[in-house]
């Protein structure tokens, strides 16, 4: 978890401090809005903080980032592919 809050840091300076330190509750608030369940940090965590978990009985990834551009171009690709037995994408959210 220190590199990948080091590298916020690194990146996007105060803003990365103060996302960082609204994390807890946007994760909170996705959470609870999605109504998820058993939420675990990803290891490894490099740029984007990911956690996984299960909405319903569906296992899912969160992935929250301050690199809104990069999410919604991940979220487009993945809709794309949406009923093709991939990932399906549950809410685009982006944080300015």
């Amino acid at each position: 978890m220190k590199s990948f809050q080091s590298n916020i840091i690194n990146i996007y300076g105060e803003k990365g401090k103060a996302w960082l330190d609204e994390l807890p509750e946007l994760v909170a608030a996705i959470y609870s809005r999605l109504d998820l369940r058993d939420l675990k940090e990803v290891t490894n965590l490099t740029y984007n903080y990911a956690l996984s978990g299960f909405h319903g009985d569906n296992p899912i990834i969160l992935k929250l980032g301050l690199d809104s551009e990069g999410l919604a171009r991940e979220a487009f690709a993945l809709k794309c592919f949406s009923g093709c037995d991939t990932v399906k994408v549950l809410l685009k959210y982006l944080s300015n």
